[in-house]
C-alpha cells in the first residue's frame, strides 16, 4: 500500500503574516534568494509519490525468514536467509585483520561502505 501526496495550493503563495511585538500585523511576500550552488530534491507530491510507490514494491515483495544460516570461512562471514516463499538472500561480509568490515555484498550486489562520523 503507498500513500498519495498533493502539493499544497494557496490563494497567496509565499505569503506570510508578522505580528510585531505591539500587536501590529504586515503581510509580506518572502522568495528565496540563495542563489543554490546545488538545487537538491524538490519536496513535492511528484518526489514523495514516487518515493512510496518505491517503498510499497519493496514491502509488498517482501517474505517472512524461515531459517537463517551464518558460516564463517576465513574473511568471510556468510548470512544466508531463506524465505517462506522458497528463496533465499545471501549477505557476505568481507573482513580485515581487525574484523573491519571491508566490502558487503547482498544477492551479489556490493553495497558501499561508508565510515563518516566514527
Amino acid at each position: 500500500m503507498s500513500f498519495v501526496f498533493t502539493d499544497r495550493e494557496s490563494t497567496y503563495p509565499n505569503r506570510y503574516l508578522i505580528t510585531r511585538d505591539n500587536g501590529s500585523t504586515e503581510f509580506v511576500v518572502l522568495e528565496r534568494a540563495d542563489e543554490p550552488v546545488v538545487p537538491g530534491t524538490p519536496l513535492n507530491a511528484e518526489t514523495f509519490n514516487a518515493l512510496s510507490e518505491e517503498l510499497a514494491k519493496v514491502v509488498s515483495t517482501q517474505a517472512t525468514v524461515t531459517a537463517i544460516s551464518i558460516v564463517r570461512a576465513g574473511s568471510v562471514v556468510t548470512m544466508t536467509n531463506t524465505l517462506d516463499n522458497n528463496t533465499t538472500e545471501v549477505l557476505e561480509v568481507a573482513l580485515d585483520e581487525q574484523d573491519t568490515p571491508t566490502q558487503i555484498t547482498a544477492n551479489g550486489v556490493v553495497i558501499p561502505l561508508t565510515w563518516e562520523g566514527f
